[in-house]
């Protein structure tokens, strides 16, 4: 692209052209350039341009320059030169950039370009229509505040109440202005000429019958000289503005009105933090007037003991604009001060620029005096829960202590159990028992209970315990919580175990005595009577019917004696003092599998240590019980008794496959009679532990424990 290579693109005229590398160096001038600047071709080629500017031009050239190399755009710049005969000419430049060619200029006297003419022309064009397609009524005043300059005769349309006056040199009123707003505008026109600065106007007009309201904003008006010769007015109608803001002080009256008459105490702040406003209520409330509390005088009204902490609370969160709430004391009109809660929400006008806090109170003084009572009589509670001898608890589904008194401490000798599992404390036989009560408590669809167990206490010692409680059920019917009471049983079960150990004794001792009482005084007797009847001398003369009578008194006193010797036997089994457990059980069940019902199988692991008397007797009568009960109501065919002794301990396990049953309604059923209650008697007597697993249907399993020393 050649535009400065042939002087025949050349403008014939006044009009010079420049060329420039990247660098700002002079590669190209037009011939013309001596008629313009009085200077040859051959002084500015070769020589970078700036070179011939100075001052001010300079750096504006720097940021013409720079603008069109970033850019990619084509600059004008217009400014005054200085020939060799002293004469200043003002001058026009216009400057673009190609990164193949550099600068490119071209330089004229400035308004010598038609074409620039033209551009102005079309600039002040625009400018008119853009004012004309704005909503405001724009104009210009001189500084004796008479028109200057009117842009069409569509702007007066803008105005409800103007006519076709708007000439320049004439006057507001003539336009139709009123006297009093003409007056206003001269007062602010003067202020604007004389300090340079743009001001405001509000003013009022009558039309059609109604009252109009304008805003004018009035600037100062440059001219060539940059000297303030008149003033730009851009005028606004607001009267929708002002109806609207009308409507909204109505409204906000009206709402004033019905806050006055509302149950609960509310008040107002402006944006200032100070009290504008407080409806009828509270002022009956308080006995105070709005004077009284306008400002800071609401806070006279506070309790001194709250008062420096709501106020700083209050001048703290203020500027948050965010709700909070208060508690305070306010003084009551009786005299006495009333606790109230204060709710304080942020307020924000039609703009949305905060403008306060709407407070509401609510007088919560009888809430106050009840959460107090109630705060004693959780004090009472707690020192009676903490004070109740028994055990107080309470356990969430998963059995974890929520709550439990000081009585645990004292009975248990823990520091602390609430969060800990009440399962933690029970040993594993225990807590089947447990679930196998609660389990039924659900079944029966009850929700009380009441049972004995077993616990370990900090010393690793077992406390007996006594439960009684509820239980509380979730949605789908499972265990929510568990409270009650537990009273210690210990010594209760150490005296019944007592009770139990010398009953049982005595028992045995009777035993003993009627079989020895059987086997030394009738057992002789019966004796003497067979030898006497078997003598051959009382055969002599007798009848073949005497004889038979005879022969059936022998065999009745044979009976007898075998009678004798069994009862005898049962009462104080003598195999069992003379040979041991081991054998006394293998004796007796050898006459079990005689009888043939079933069959019965006696594992010994490891004989166990020589046993105390009643250790012995307790576990034969155990085990005889049992087969008892297996004959009389298992329908087994199998029985297994499996005893061994480890760590001082003998274990007992017996097991049949018969049709089984509930333990826990025969052990109701029995009513502590002979049976399952009896062998837990026995076995509890002597510090053992005796557990039932029977289900109807699937036999029986008894396990036991007894201590061997």
């Amino acid at each position: 692209m050649e535009v400065f290579s042939s002087p025949g693109n050349i403008y014939n005229g006044r009009v010079v052209c420049i060329q420039c590398d990247n660098r700002g160096v002079v590669t190209y001038v037009s011939p013309n350039v001596y008629s313009l600047l009085q200077i040859y071709p051959n002084q500015i080629t070769g020589k970078k341009i700036l070179s011939f500017t100075k001052g001010y031009i300079t750096r504006r050239f720097l940021l013409l320059a720079n603008k069109c190399r970033q850019e990619n755009t084509s600059e004008g710049l217009s400014f005054s030169w200085e020939n060799s005969d002293k004469k200043v000419i003002d001058l026009s430049i216009q400057l673009s950039y190609n990164p193949s060619q550099g600068y490119m200029s071209v330089l004229m006297p400035y308004y010598f370009l038609p074409q620039q003419n033209e551009k102005y022309k079309w600039q002040k064009n625009v400018l008119r229509n853009t004012l004309e397609s704005i909503d405001d009524f724009v104009f210009l005043l001189d500084s004796k505040g008479r028109f200057s300059d009117f842009y069409s005769e569509d702007n007066d349309l803008k105005f409800n109440n103007i006519n076709n006056s708007f000439k320049p040199g004439n006057s507001l009123t003539d336009a139709g202005f009123p006297s009093e707003v003409e007056a206003a505008f001269l007062d602010v026109v003067n202020k604007v000429i004389t300090s340079g600065n743009s001001e405001e106007l509000l003013y009022e007009m009558e039309a059609f019958g109604s009252k109009l309201f304008y805003h004018a904003r009035i600037s100062p008006n440059y001219n060539f000289d940059k000297k303030i010769d008149g003033v730009i007015v851009v005028s606004r109608d607001i009267t929708t503005l002002v109806n609207s803001e009308l409507k909204l002080k109505q409204s906000v009256s009206y709402y004033l009105t019905v806050f006055d008459n509302f149950p609960t105490l509310i008040w107002r702040c402006n944006r200032y933090k100070k009290i504008d406003y407080i409806n009828k209520t509270l002022q009956n409330f308080t006995g105070r007037t709005l004077d009284q509390d306008r400002g800071d005088g609401w806070q006279q009204a506070i309790h001194p003991e709250d008062c420096e902490r709501v106020v700083s609370e209050y001048i703290r969160k203020f500027d948050h604009k965010k709700p909070f709430i208060q508690e305070y004391r306010i003084l009551h009109h009786s005299g006495e001060y009333r606790w109230v809660k204060d709710f304080l929400n942020p307020i924000f006008d039609y703009k949305g620029r905060f403008s306060g806090y709407i407070g509401n109170c609510i007088d919560i003084n009888d809430i106050r005096r009840t959460q107090k009572l109630l705060q004693d009589s959780e004090l009472r509670y707690r020192e009676l829960f903490d004070n109740v001898p028994d055990i107080v608890f309470s356990l969430d589904g998963n059995g974890k202590i929520r709550k439990i008194n000081k009585a645990a401490g004292i009975i248990l000798g823990y520091n602390s159990l609430e969060g800990k599992r009440i399962w933690d404390l029970l040993l594993p036989r225990e807590r089947r028992s447990v679930y196998r009560h609660f389990e039924k408590v659900i079944s029966d669809d009850k929700n009380s209970f009441s049972f004995e167990i077993k616990v370990i206490d900090s010393k690793s010692e077992i406390k007996y315990l006594q439960l009684k409680g509820f239980l509380n059920f979730d949605s789908e019917n499972g265990i929510a919580e568990v409270y009650g009471i537990a009273r210690d049983i210990t010594i209760q079960k150490m005296l019944e175990k007592s009770i139990l150990k010398n009953t049982i004794a005595t028992e045995e001792r009777e035993r003993r005595r009627f079989a020895e009482d059987l086997h030394d005084g009738i057992g002789p007797l019966l004796s003497g009577l067979k030898m006497y009847l078997q003598k051959d001398s009382l055969m002599v003369n007798l009848e073949s019917k005497q004889i038979k009578i005879l022969t059936y008194c022998r065999d009745l006193v044979d009976e007898a004696i075998r009678q004798t010797r069994s009862i005898a036997n049962n009462l104080t089994p003598g195999i069992l003092n003379d040979f041991g457990l081991e054998k006394a059980l293998t004796s007796h069940i050898s006459k079990i599998n005689a009888i043939g019902k079933f069959k019965v199988n006696l594992h010994i692991s490891k004989s166990p240590v020589i046993l105390e008397e009643e250790t012995s007797l307790a576990i034969f009568r155990v085990v005889s019980e049992l087969l008892n009960n297996s004959l009389k109501h298992s329908d087994c065919s199998k029985v297994e008794i499996v005893m061994d002794e480890k760590n001082d301990i003998l274990s007992v396990n017996y097991s049949d496959n018969g049709k089984g049953f509930d333990p826990l309604k025969a052990h109701h059923a029995n009513g502590g009679k002979m049976g399952l209650n009896n062998i837990r008697n026995r076995i509890n007597s002597l510090n053992g532990s005796v557990s039932f697993n029977s289900q109807e249907g699937k036999g029986l399993f008894v396990k036991i424990f007894l201590p061997v020393k």
